[in-house]
């Protein structure tokens, strides 16, 4: 790469710009970085994206694949300019800056010109950005709503994969840094030049682009806002950012203000949330979209204990926008609200812009989770999983709302049960976390004390997943085998469960917890098929009334799960959600999928000020004795 750029410059130096004099080196680099862009885009289009530590071998070392990108880039370079300098020879351009001498144009016009320019340059690369930003969203994470990326852009960086990230610079960055070098190119130099009209020197120049350079970047920004924005849905984003709803005035059921009454002998709970878990993965005769089941486990499993369905068959949870994303799922799953940011400019900063951002002092202060409500009866409680827990504030969450202990990638090191410097994925495999989780649930269980162990997956994260050397290679494509493999590690950690002496006393729910954002995966599902998030409830004491046809979300998991423990909700509902178990319809099934998706896009006063803005107000003790 750096040979086929040192040789470029000497080409150029000798044959093209003599006359460029003090300007001279300045050209010759910005000849350089453009061929550099030019190349590492083609080396993205037909290579793939390389990642941040293959950078310095590809810079400075002997790649192949790159050197042809540069040499490609390189003959189209020398042929714009080659073809360049031969109009400029025949008088086609005309220097625009040997008329201005001509004219004694004021330096203030100049500068003015120069201004215009770059205000301009500036608005349409912006523009490119934003519009190469959005569609890269889409095509690499899917369906996502605007309140999933304004939470994803509050978060810091750190615990987060670096494969997005790499994916995130050599894609629509990428493609922002070379629009932004062409229209430099425009803007700086071809229209410091005028076209002559032909056989007739004393005819004016063509001078219109003055008039227009301003106004067509404003249309180019206007038009790359429109098609950025319609990606994710103008008629989401009309909702998210202009209307109102009155939604949660209607429907949200404060679980501080609902009767929640457990049995004399409290059960345990297991919960474990399957990254990326879809019923999708399942073989057609079972409810899925695959040839083979990649779930044989999970599929015995949902169908020997109670699985709620939306069809006849193994189904699942409908997705729903604020809940599609882990910490989103998170969140639903256990206070029954979708994850918003408030886009209501009459909300203090510290409310509405760094909702859930890395100094913020309460996550969702409004809400009454089933952490507060397990924590009110004496529960211990633990969040174990292999990554960062502060990756999306969500140590933040469990914290606040029920004191879990938080168990992540950190406290591994820190009690020394893996390596200093083992890191791989998003902290350690699940191979490993599943062993040290029962450890450590044997642990817990010893106290006596009811508990209540959540734990979460990180294998099976898009793209592709993570493959150990013990994963089985049955199918053809990496994704299928490391999804097969998550199954049978749960399906060994059930077995585990259901040999301790604590079993007896044991709920044990697990939960996907959104649909797979990997593309290629997504790509491969008929257009007319509904994708589902994958649930299992093991050794319930209740029966459900109804497991098949039912229309739910990630929002029904809350009263659910306390319903699977044994527990009495009065009216059957906490937050928007339903508890599957009773007869009473879930939302979706009350209002429909499109009227409720909707309702959550829009802005809502009481989420901003009920559950994102002010401090709950705790049940008072007299309301506490007469629950009890």
């Amino acid at each position: 790469m750096v040979y086929t750029t040192l040789l470029l410059i000497i080409l150029f130096n000798y044959q093209f710009f003599q006359s460029f004099e003090k300007k001279q080196l300045f050209t010759l680099f910005k000849i350089a970085t453009l061929n550099l862009i030019i190349s590492f885009k083609y080396y993205t289009m037909f290579v793939g994206i390389p990642t941040f530590k293959q950078l310095p071998h590809l810079l400075f070392g002997a790649d192949e694949k790159l050197l042809i990108a540069s040499l490609v880039a390189a003959a189209q370079i020398y042929f714009l300019f080659y073809l360049y300098y031969r109009l400029r020879e025949k008088k086609v351009f005309v220097p625009r800056y040997q008329e201005n001498l001509k004219l004694n144009t004021l330096r203030i016009q100049i500068i003015l010109k120069k201004f215009i320019s770059g205000v301009a340059a500036f608005l349409i690369t912006l523009s490119f950005l934003f519009l190469f930003a959005c569609n890269w969203a889409i095509s690499y994470f899917g369906k996502v709503d605007i309140n999933q990326i304004l939470f994803t852009l509050s978060q810091p960086l750190e615990g987060s994969g670096s494969e997005q990230i790499e994916n995130f610079v050599f894609s629509p960055l990428l493609n922002s840094i070379l629009c932004s070098v062409l229209v430099w190119l425009v803007v700086n130099h071809l229209i410091q030049f005028k076209i002559k009209w032909k056989n007739s020197e004393e005819k004016p120049s063509l001078k219109i682009w003055k008039y227009l350079l301003f106004p067509a970047s404003i249309v180019i920004f206007a038009t790359n806002l429109y098609l950025g924005l319609s990606v994710f849905g103008i008629k989401e984003i009309r909702a998210a950012l202009f209307e109102n709803t009155e939604f949660y005035e209607s429907y949200y059921k404060n679980p501080a203000e609902v009767e929640i009454t457990f049995p004399e002998k409290k059960r345990n709970l297991v919960y474990i949330y399957l990254e990326s878990m879809e019923s999708s993965y399942l073989s057609q005769d079972l409810g899925g979209v695959k040839k083979e089941n990649l779930l044989p486990n999970l599929a015995e499993l949902a169908q020997e204990n109670t699985h709620f369905s939306n069809t006849e068959k193994l189904g699942g949870a409908l997705p729903l926008s604020g809940v599609n994303y882990t910490v989103g799922a998170m969140v639903a799953q256990t206070s029954g609200i979708p994850l918003k940011t408030s886009l209501n400019q009459d909300v203090p900063e510290q409310k509405a812009g760094n909702n859930y951002g890395e100094n913020i002092e309460a996550f969702l202060p409004g809400v009454y989770s089933l952490g507060e409500v397990l924590a009110e009866e004496g529960y211990q409680q633990q969040l174990f999983i292999g990554s960062y827990a502060r990756f999306a504030s969500r140590d933040k969450y469990f914290k606040q709302h029920g004191e879990y202990q938080i168990m992540d990638y950190p406290y591994a090191h820190a009690n020394q049960w893996i390596p200093s410097d083992h890191y791989v994925w998003w902290g350690y495999e699940d191979e490993i976390l599943f062993e040290l989780a029962k450890e450590q649930i044997v642990k817990t269980a010893a106290s006596g004390e009811p508990f209540n162990f959540t734990l979460l997956t990180a294998d099976t994260h898009f793209p592709d997943g993570y493959m150990t050397e013990n994963t089985p290679e049955i199918f053809d494509d990496q994704y299928s085998n490391v999804i097969h493999y998550a199954d049978e590690m749960v399906a060994d950690f059930i077995t585990f469960l259901q040999a301790q002496p604590f079993y007896e006393n044991t709920t044990i729910i697990i939960c996907g917890d959104h649909i797979t954002m990997d593309q290629t995966f997504a790509a491969s599902v008929p257009d007319d098929y509904q994708r589902t998030v994958y649930n299992c409830i093991i050794n319930s004491p209740v029966e459900a009334s109804k497991t098949q046809n039912r229309q739910f979300s990630a929002l029904d998991l809350y009263p659910t799960t306390l319903a699977a423990l044994g527990a009495q909700i009065e009216g059957e509902r906490l937050g928007l959600g339903t508890n599957l178990f009773s007869k009473q319809p879930t939302l979706i099934e009350q209002l429909g999928y499109d009227t409720l998706d909707l309702e959550l896009q829009k802005k809502s006063t009481f989420y901003d000020d009920v559950l994102l803005g002010k401090k709950r107000e705790e049940p008072t003790d007299e309301k506490k004795q007469a629950e009890k």
